[in-house]
C-alpha cells in the first residue's frame, strides 16, 4: 500500500489510532450509503460521488483527504521519534525487517481495497516528508540535488573550458615569444652579415688603393730611372 511499518510501542499506538479512524470512517460510509439507498441514489448521490458504497462493500479511505491527513500526522510523529536517518533506514527492506521484528500481524486489520495502491502513492507524493522516496518534498530534494550536481558539472565543465583557454593563451604567448626571439635572431644575423659585408668591401677598397699607390710609385720610379739614364748619356757626350 505504500504505508511503512513502525516499530515500538509508540508505533503500535499510532496503528491503533489509524484503525479507530478507519472504523469511524467506515461507519460514516455505511451511514452515507444508507442515506443514498433511502433516497434512491446509491451510485449518483453525494455518497456515491464521494466513493461510498452500500453496507458490506465499504472501501478503505473513501475520502483521500482523510487518508492523507492521517498519514501526514503519523509521519510527523515518526519524524519526531526516530529522526530522518532511522526513518530512511526503516523504510528500506520492509518485509525482512517486519519478519525479524515479529510484526507480521500488525497489518492484519488493515487490508487493501480497490484502488488502494493509487491512494497510497498519492498520499506518499503529497506527503511533506523529504526522506520518503517519491514524496513531494523528497522529489524537490532530489531535483535540488540534481540541479546542484548539474551546477557542479557545469562549474567543472566551465573551469575545464577556462583552463583549456588559459592553456591555449599560454601556448599562443609562448609561440609569439618564440617567434619574436627567432625574428630578433634573424635580424641580428642579418645585421652581422651586413657589417661583415661592409667590412670586406672596405678592405677591398683599401687594397685597391694600396695597389694604385704602388703602381704610381713604380711609375715615378721608372721615370726617375729614365731621367737618370738621360743624364748619363748627356755627360758622356760632353766628355767626348
Amino acid at each position: 500500500m505504500g504505508i511503512y511499518p513502525f516499530h515500538g510501542n509508540q508505533h503500535r499506538r499510532d496503528l491503533e489510532l489509524l484503525e479507530r479512524v478507519q472504523g469511524r470512517h467506515q461507519g460514516d460510509q455505511r451511514d452515507g450509503a444508507a442515506l443514498d439507498q433511502r433516497d434512491g441514489a446509491a451510485d449518483g448521490g453525494k455518497a456515491g460521488r464521494a466513493g461510498i458504497v452500500q453496507p458490506g462493500g465499504e472501501k478503505l479511505w473513501g475520502d483521500p483527504a482523510v487518508a492523507f491527513q492521517c498519514l501526514k500526522e503519523l509521519t510527523r510523529k515518526v519524524e519526531r521519534d526516530l529522526g530522518q536517518g532511522i526513518w530512511s533506514a526503516r523504510t528500506q527492506g520492509v518485509a525482512s525487517q517486519c519478519q525479524r521484528a515479529g510484526m507480521d500481524g500488525y497489518w492484519e486489520g488493515i487490508v487493501p481495497w480497490e484502488g488502494g495502491q493509487a491512494l497510497a502513492q498519492g498520499a506518499q507524493s503529497s506527503c511533506g516528508c523529504p526522506w520518503i522516496p517519491g514524496s513531494a518534498q523528497g522529489q524537490k530534494k532530489k531535483e535540488k540535488k540534481e540541479r546542484g550536481e548539474r551546477r557542479d558539472f557545469s562549474k567543472k565543465r566551465r573551469e575545464k573550458r577556462e583552463e583549456e583557454e588559459r592553456k591555449k593563451r599560454r601556448e599562443k604567448r609562448e609561440e609569439e615569444k618564440k617567434e619574436e626571439r627567432e625574428e630578433k635572431r634573424r635580424e641580428r644575423k642579418k645585421r652581422r652579415e651586413e657589417k661583415e659585408k661592409r667590412k670586406r668591401e672596405e678592405e677591398k677598397r683599401r687594397e685597391e688603393k694600396r695597389r694604385e699607390e704602388k703602381r704610381r710609385e713604380e711609375k715615378r720610379e721608372e721615370k726617375r730611372r729614365e731621367e737618370k739614364r738621360r743624364e748619363e748619356k748627356k755627360r758622356k757626350k760632353k766628355k767626348r
